[in-house]
């Protein structure tokens, strides 16, 4: 497994002012469902509460021909597509097991991290250039709710520098987004269980031409879609995709993963 130095760490740590800093929980908007495959040519919504009727068809989360897919059924937890194993400071884990609660069968992804105030990772990580049309789903469980924010599997901009796209979990899953120079964003998603398999997906559509733009993001979790604006730029060179704790500021968290699919189109 490789270990980053320090300063890696400490510029995801770093992301939007550390979660804890993120600006007020806000209400999404537009909420509405669709279990209809991608629309890669659709053009992306206008970043607004639209009626549900005036949205695009919707990914339904599931795996397809050219998606990256990962169910964790092997040994170890990096397997072949994951670029990173990220694991700071020492006392965080990475490993795969079948979590003793889930009645579903099956090993998983079990990241953990220590408290630790410079900010903890445990997370794979899959490097790729962001476009305008990308999207990643998952299963995922916390073992108890974390006092504070810890960002789960997320979007992570150019060279993990700043801008960051992802799901934090405290007593509610809340939709996290930073962005350098501009108060970090977090929409409320609705409350989860402790030890209990919740799906989520992210999709994120914005201008063909000009990935680096602004557009919107279309959230599912347990059937229930909403959309928001995209506030973070994710530049896309040198981006990518994180399955695990990406960040925890001083607290200590115990996520599981499963079934993770991601997707990235021009």
């Amino acid at each position: 497994m490789r270990r980053i130095a320090r300063p890696w760490v400490s510029r995801i740590a770093a992301l939007g002012g550390a979660l804890g800093g993120a600006g007020a929980i806000t209400s999404a908007c537009g909420d509405f469902s669709s279990s209809a495959p991608p629309a890669p040519d659709a053009a992306p919504p206008e970043a607004s509460t639209g009626p549900a009727d005036a949205a695009p068809p919707l990914w339904d989360g599931a795996c397809f021909p050219g998606a990256f897919c990962d169910n964790f059924e092997r040994s170890a937890p990096r397997g072949l597509g994951w670029d990173l194993a990220v694991v700071a400071p020492d006392s965080g884990t990475l490993a795969i097991e079948t979590p003793p609660w889930s009645a579903v069968g099956g090993r998983a992804l079990r990241a953990t991290s220590a408290r630790d105030a410079a900010g903890a990772v445990a997370a794979l990580f899959h490097t790729t250039d962001l476009g305008s049309h990308f999207g990643m789903s998952f299963k995922i469980s916390v073992d108890a709710f974390p006092q504070r924010l810890v960002l789960g599997p997320a979007f992570l901009g150019r060279d993990s520098t700043g801008d960051a796209l992802g799901v934090a979990f405290g007593s509610k899953a809340v939709l996290y987004q930073a962005r350098v120079g501009v108060e970090s964003t977090v929409t409320d998603l609705g409350d989860i269980t402790p030890n209990t398999w919740h799906r989520i997906s992210l999709e994120v559509r914005r201008k063909a031409g000009a990935p680096d733009s602004e557009g919107a993001v279309f959230v599912t979790i347990d059937e229930s879609t909403v959309q928001v604006p995209l506030v973070s730029l994710l530049i896309s060179i040198s981006s990518g995709a994180t399955a695990g704790i990406t960040t925890a500021i001083d607290e200590a968290a115990t996520l599981h993963v499963d079934d993770f699919v991601f997707f990235n189109e021009p």
